[in-house]
């Protein structure tokens, strides 16, 4: 598939999607978000691809919403492009792989909405990250589903509430990313990262990925119920039973491609 604004890479099991309006400050318009959904798609129906990073080109990770694209909106097309941002972030959680964001810039309202729905994230120590609507009259509503979920309440009602950006290293104290690093590393802790979670049996992963979200936000006693059915069906499958015979064999795990 041809992208307009979006490149695609692809090197040994690693799949990199970077937003390339550099110029836009990488702003999320309807058209860009569509091109994310269907380049993670494709990523996440390859039975090769073992980890996909979302990266940006310029200065700035992400600036959020492209308003140019928003402001002569009716609400049918306001909510058409808000379901779309929606669709984008429950992608990445929903893909079979692990993603992971790695963010050399500011990523600000929808744009550290993405770094939030990421399941991992690695930032230059430059990087910050702000949800900027609590300064303005357009409360950052959707961002902070996300990031709340990430660093918890009253970290994110500070947030969203003030608008103030916070560093990389605060965010990194907060659980919003998970490695901050010098620029000139960035790229190479990001894959080291990617490759890390991305090892193993990728059904099992797929399946584990899919029963933490499930799980992360049910009562504890639901929780447990969820994720021994999982187990347990988990174990009875090729990749499961091979995890268990080479550990008990004292060899290296042989799991083949996700089909």
């Amino acid at each position: 598939m041809r992208y307009e604004h979006i490149l695609v890479t692809t090197s040994a099991g690693l799949a990199t999607i970077t937003m390339n309006r550099p110029e836009r400050r990488n702003a999320l318009s309807e058209a860009h978000m569509r091109e994310l959904i269907a380049a993670l798609r494709a990523a996440g129906d390859d039975p090769e691809t073992r980890a996909v990073v979302l990266a940006a080109a310029g200065p700035v990770f992400s600036a959020g919403h492209d308003f140019a694209d928003m402001v002569e909106r009716d609400s049918g097309g306001m909510r058409r492009l808000l379901a779309t941002c929606t669709d984008l972030m429950l992608t990445l959680q929903r893909l079979p792989q692990p993603v992971v964001a790695r963010v050399q810039g500011l990523a600000t309202a929808a744009g550290c909405q993405l770094v939030a729905s990421c399941d991992l994230a690695v930032a230059a120590e430059e990087a910050g990250f702000a949800t900027p609507g609590g300064r303005g009259g357009w409360f950052c509503t959707t961002p902070m589903v996300a990031v709340a979920r990430a660093i918890g309440r009253k970290r994110a009602l500070e947030m969203v509430f003030t608008g103030n950006p916070i560093d990389a290293p605060t965010a990194l104290a907060w659980g919003l990313v998970n490695r901050v690093v010098p620029r000139a590393r960035l790229d190479e802790e990001t894959e080291t990262l990617a490759r890390a979670a991305g090892r193993g049996s990728l059904a099992s992963k797929a399946l584990g990925k899919r029963a933490f979200y499930d799980t992360i936000d049910l009562d504890v006693e639901a929780a447990y119920a969820r994720a021994c059915e999982v187990m347990a069906t988990s174990a009875m499958t090729p990749d499961g039973r091979e995890a268990m015979l080479s550990f008990i064999e004292k060899r290296p795990g042989v799991y083949p491609p996700r089909r």
